[in-house]
């Protein structure tokens, strides 16, 4: 049995990995300031209109390797099945080497409408880097083994 995941997915290009991480990275200090509710938990959060993006169930990668990118990315969780998509839809949108991207999962509680945890995505460039958002894109999870419960 296989099932499918719906994942918001960014592809870019970062000058350093330094700003990569200082892009991505949650920003822990935050959480010490009385006003912290107001702020944006990541300058990724910011540049997508939201103040809180769960960074536990997001998934981000920085990698200079001129691999492939199913390659490049291939200790990601489902890199394998969401590698060919990105590559599509690269191709589509007529982006060149990409070194890093972002994915964050939508939710799709039986019987509701999905739960996208970036309401309003879009692409964001800067001072070193610029951030393609790709769309959702659906791929394979792992199949499920023999004895194991099928998560919902």
């Amino acid at each position: 049995m296989v099932r499918q995941i719906r994942s918001q997915f960014w592809v870019g290009s970062f000058a350093s990995e330094s700003l990569f991480w200082d892009f991505f990275g949650e920003d822990q200090s935050i959480y010490e300031r009385d006003d912290c509710d107001d702020l944006p938990v990541s300058r990724i959060a910011e540049s997508q209109g939201e103040i809180w993006i769960d960074h536990d169930f997001a998934e981000s990668g920085f990698q200079t390797s001129d691999a492939p990118i199913a390659e490049k990315f291939a200790p990601h969780s489902w890199s394998e099945f969401w590698a060919p998509l990105v590559e599509r839809e690269m191709l589509k949108k007529s982006i060149g080497p990409i070194n890093a991207f972002m994915m964050v999962g939508v939710d799709e509680p039986p019987g509701k409408p999905p739960y996208r945890k970036i309401s309003n995505p879009r692409d964001v460039e800067g001072e070193g880097f610029k951030l393609f958002y790709l769309g959702e894109l659906v791929h394979d999870d792992y199949p499920i083994s023999a004895g194991q419960t099928p998560i919902p």
